[in-house]
């Protein structure tokens, strides 16, 4: 083969088991097999060239990616921003989305809940502004008492009246079957104040020498929230006590701890509360029933105990509903002499009664007609010697006959 034409390639022979070289061989080969070697300058064209194109290619998908992901995602942004401004109230924000795609229902169905949302914002206005006019003509034109305001506005907020059409009818039903007399002293307590006004009960407050006398006229539409719940139970346990009609003692203690009871739960110290509770026992003449249970005691017994039990924590008023509706009336007149003498020493009390007799104890009676205030009748303090011309002047009072 021609040599200038050709290469020739020498690799060693070796003897295989002693490993020495016995010779070399050599191979001629065609120069035109041979990869010609080109320059660097061409290779780091080359390399330069597609670095360059691949770059050009990266940033243009960079850029499509992101129109793509801006086509996409505008539409949901712009969704999420919408609602935040129906969250806000913000209703007159309109809704669109010209496309008639999966996102363009969502667009459709929001809006439809904008205008729902923004209709019930405005009913709930309109109404709101309805009621305190009704409210307002209610307390300015009626006389009623409180129990009466209290039913009426729960009419209204419940939706039984929507106009004042039906709201006078309503209070003709009410006045026509509703005993409010057997209500009223629930009404006059402090959970009742807390849901329709706002009255001082605490003689550091002004006007609280007017306090029970303001609950007897129309209030309005006020709400009060200086109590929290706590404060209220706990106002009720020491400036307020109770006499019920049915006594409501607990059966299984006994007369002494019925009476010591309130002053347990008001958290008073034990041996103040002992003393206080023999006090009040031997002031009703009932210290030698400490030891009995209410069904081993009289009615009699039984009301004096809860006159004391009523007294255990010195209350500012006590509340007394036909404490001697259920007595006879040798006992039912101890009882009224009871409260008779504890008003004389400064203890306020507020009575129900249809008693007559009890009524000509007050100091100050108010006649209570079809949930109304019929009239307001006063007195000098009670003498028993008198009590013949009283009960006449009463007579005449409720009967209208004065």
């Amino acid at each position: 083969m021609d040599g200038s034409n050709s290469l020739n390639i020498a690799f060693p022979v070796m003897d295989g088991p002693v490993g020495r070289q016995i010779g070399n061989a050599i191979f001629t080969i065609p120069q035109s097999l041979v990869i010609v070697q080109k320059s660097s300058t061409f290779t780091f064209l080359v390399l330069g060239t597609l670095f360059i194109i691949s770059l050009i290619l990266g940033l243009l998908l960079i850029v499509m990616k992101r129109k793509m992901r801006k086509r996409v995602l505008s539409p949901i942004h712009q969704l999420k921003q919408h609602a935040e401004f129906i969250l806000k109230g913000q209703y007159d924000e309109h809704i669109q989305y010209n496309r008639t795609d999966e996102m363009g229902e969502l667009y459709a169905m929001l809006d439809l809940m904008r205008t729902e949302i923004m209709y019930l914002s405005e009913q709930h206005i309109r109404q709101e502004k309805a009621q305190k006019e009704l409210i307002t003509n209610i307390s300015h034109e009626l006389k009623t008492p409180i129990t009466t305001v209290k039913v009426y506005i729960e009419a209204i907020l419940e939706g039984l009246c929507s106009d004042e059409e039906t709201l006078m009818e309503y209070m003709e039903i009410m006045r026509t079957h509703t005993d409010k007399t057997a209500r009223l002293v629930e009404d006059l307590l402090v959970h009742a104040l807390q849901e329709l006004g706002q009255i001082s009960v605490e003689p550091r407050e002004l006007y609280s020498h007017f306090a029970f006398e303001a609950m007897l006229k129309p209030i309005g539409h006020i709400r009060i929230d200086a109590y929290s719940e706590r404060e209220m139970s706990e106002f009720r346990t020491r400036k307020i006590g109770y006499i019920y009609q049915s006594i409501n003692l607990v059966p299984d203690l006994s007369i002494q701890d019925n009476i010591a009871l309130p002053g347990y739960i008001a958290g008073s110290k034990r041996n103040e509360i002992k003393a206080r509770t023999s006090h009040l026992m031997k002031a009703m003449d009932i210290d030698g029933q400490n030891s009995r249970l209410p069904s081993q005691t009289s009615g009699g017994q039984q009301q004096r105990a809860a006159i004391a039990r009523a007294l255990i924590n010195s209350p500012d008023i006590i509340f007394a509903d036909e404490p001697t509706g259920s007595l006879n009336y040798d006992h039912g007149k101890a009882v009224l002499d009871i409260l008779t003498d504890i008003n004389r020493k400064g203890q306020s009390v507020v009575m129900v009664t249809h008693d007559i007799q009890a009524a000509c104890r007050a100091d100050r009676l108010i006649f209570i007609r079809d949930g109304k205030v019929g009239g307001i009748l006063e007195f000098d303090k009670y003498d028993e010697h008198q009590i013949q011309d009283r009960e006449s002047m009463v007579f005449a009072f409720v009967s209208g006959k004065e």
